[in-house]
């Protein structure tokens, strides 16, 4: 479908951005009260950059991966020097004066001097052999390709653009930079894309990897081909897309993004990247019907759904408690292509000015300046009920209440095993809740990824039945998943008896959501039975203080939103309070040193339980 666009090849003149010399497009622009606020913004920044350092990128930074699986400190150092470029180019280009040229001219140097443009977590290790016979992994790559990552590619499309707009002012001051530029972009998109012999695994389609490689490799092989090599360049460009195509028919038919809400913004809207990038290259007219496809605009507006308020999103997968999405112009951009009132508005809510924030990707800087409307709109909070049955997501939004549970199985993207796993927010504030994502390492995604305890069953509000929480893989999974929304009482059902192992012995688990639209009132029932005499304790999780009654009702107060929690169950179901020691830095940063776990116990071949959460006035 999207390689189909491509029919001919592009014309030189195509760009997504005007350049830097197009004072009328760029003052047009500067008109926008949000730029105008944007522009004071980055101009300190800018002249802050004026007299500071270039950080270090330093080999023994590099090997700390391999030494001992720190990603930060190289990681830190490479993302502010594209920081500090994208800051250089937007304020040059605002005021264009001339006076944040050489600064950026030392930034651009630097980056496209760097011996690797890819992060040292995407490498392939090789090993090598000591002058004492020792077998060692070599923490640093040579390998005669560049192997293309997400950021070398980010970085190949930064520096595209960064010539796009201002190539002829560089040429006046060194034609040798300009030209250094464009043969390091060579060889590291052009050359190992076309037939280097690296077979990128990317190029299946399989996770928000191919979206992200593609999107920022397009316009570099566009800008250095499409007026030398034209047939070329089409051929390639074709290629990229036919990756496109394979990530698209790789993607949950209902439009979830398994890897989770947090990964949306460099899948789902990767993709629109790529389709505006089209637009560009091939005229709006032949992407129009792309745009129009049901399965796309899901994808689109599933951020929308999966949003529960303020910063928070469904945590689910590796996603984040919460992030800052708003306001996107990409986003924006996105509802307007997709005809979506309701993305477009997510996009544009609440803030006065588009926030530099922790950008480092070029192409979303110069989005802000040229896509976003003039202002920003209220509107009142939009209640919702979403149910996507291919992924067996539910997202619910009434009356304060912001509800979500997923079914799935344990072989999602950047998966948790969270198979029946839920959040509970009311009035804005998380009261059942699921940690979110680590700190990555270099265990996060090997064999050792499930000895993280944060990613198990266990982290989640989920039973475990002696001890042993659900299995990883797509072959545990949720089984006799049923929905129904009556307009005012919302059920979901799930069998999750099929995400444990062989171990826990179970031969029935059946998780049942009940959601009261007119109260709030939200009960969770697990109904299990096994082959054996087993325990279960099903953890609950929150960062609210709890006052317990010792027996059987708790009350779960934050930020004086109150929420009453009561067991129903036979008397030898019992509800006890504990509390967890948190590690992670992600974790922590989210809820402390510590969060509190409600805890239900129970015991035998057979038995059941009914939690029921109740917002209080």
């Amino acid at each position: 479908m999207i390689q189909e666009l491509l029919s001919k090849p592009v014309e030189p003149a195509r760009r997504l951005f005007p350049a830097a010399a197009d004072r009328v497009a760029w003052r047009a622009a500067a008109v926008s009260p949000r730029t105008k606020r944007l522009q004071q913004d980055v101009l300190l920044e800018a002249e802050e950059l004026l007299d500071a350092s270039i950080p270090e990128l330093r080999a023994t930074a590099f090997m700390r991966f391999v030494r001992d699986g720190n990603r930060f400190e190289y990681e830190e150092s490479y993302f502010a020097r594209r920081r500090q470029l994208c800051v250089l180019v937007l304020a040059e280009a605002l005021e264009y004066r001339g006076r944040f040229l050489d600064a950026l001219i030392d930034r651009l140097w630097a980056i496209v001097t760097e011996p690797f443009w890819t992060l040292p977590a995407h490498v392939p290790v090789r090993n090598f052999t000591t002058s004492t016979g020792e077998e060692m992994r070599d923490p640093l790559p040579m390998d005669e390709y560049e192997i293309i990552d997400l950021f070398s590619a980010e970085t190949a499309m930064t520096v595209t653009l960064t010539l796009e707009l201002f190539e002829p002012e560089l040429q006046t001051i060194s034609p040798n930079l300009a030209t250094r530029c464009r043969r390091v972009l060579y060889e590291r998109c052009v050359r190992p894309f076309d037939g280097g012999g690296v077979p990128f695994w990317w190029r299946t389609g399989e996770n928000n990897w191919t979206p992200w490689v593609v999107s920022n490799l397009l316009e570099p092989i566009r800008f250095l081909l499409s007026g030398t090599e034209p047939e070329r360049c089409l051929d390639l460009l074709r290629r990229l897309c036919g990756c496109a195509d394979a990530f698209l028919s790789h993607y949950p038919v209902d439009g979830v993004c398994d890897e989770g809400p947090g990964y949306w913004m460099v899948s789902p809207l990767r993709l629109f990247w790529i389709l505006e990038e089209l637009c560009c290259m091939a005229g709006e007219g032949a992407v129009t019907r792309v745009f129009r496809d049901e399965k796309i605009r899901r994808m689109g507006e599933f951020i929308v759904d999966s949003h529960l308020c303020g910063d928070y999103y469904a945590a689910f997968s590796d996603s984040p408690v919460s992030q800052k999405l708003q306001p996107d112009a990409a986003i924006y951009r996105f509802g307007e292509r997709l005809g979506s009132e309701r993305l477009m508005h997510f996009a544009n809510r609440g803030a006065e000015c588009a926030s530099f924030g922790s950008i480092v990707a070029l192409s979303n800087v110069l989005a802000a300046v040229f896509w976003l409307p003039c202002e920003p709109y209220a509107l009142p909070e939009e209640e919702s009920v979403s149910w996507y049955p291919a992924s067996e997501q539910l997202f619910v939004k009434a009356g304060g209440v912001a509800f979500a549970a997923k079914g799935g199985h344990n072989g999602e993207g950047h998966n948790h095993n969270d198979v029946g796993s839920f959040l509970f927010f009311l009035r804005g504030e998380p009261l059942l809740v699921d940690i979110g994502r680590t700190e990555y390492t270099k265990f996060t995604f090997s064999e050792h990824r499930y000895e993280n305890w944060q990613l198990t069953s266990l982290a989640h509000n989920l039973p475990s039945i002696d001890g042993v929480g659900q299995g990883a893989g797509t072959e545990f999974a949720a089984r006799e998943v049923k929905f129904a929304d009556d307009g005012e009482r919302i059920r979901l059902e799930l069998d999750l008896a099929g995400a444990y192992p062989a171990a826990a012995s179970l031969e029935q688990l059946i998780r049942v959501f009940e959601f009261d639209r007119k109260s709030g009132v939200l009960a969770v029932s697990d109904r299990w039975r096994a082959s054996r005499a087993v325990t279960l304790e099903s953890r609950f999780f929150t960062p609210a203080t709890v006052k317990f009654d010792g027996f059987r009702t708790a009350q779960l107060k934050r930020n004086n939103v109150s929420l009453r929690a009561e067991l129903r169950a036979p008397e030898a179901v019992r509800l006890t309070l504990g509390k967890r020691q948190l590690v992670d830095c992600f974790a922590r940063r989210s809820w402390g040193d510590a969060i509190v776990e409600l805890v239900v116990n129970g015991a035998g071949s057979a038995g059941e339980y009914r939690m029921r959460f109740e917002p209080e006035r």
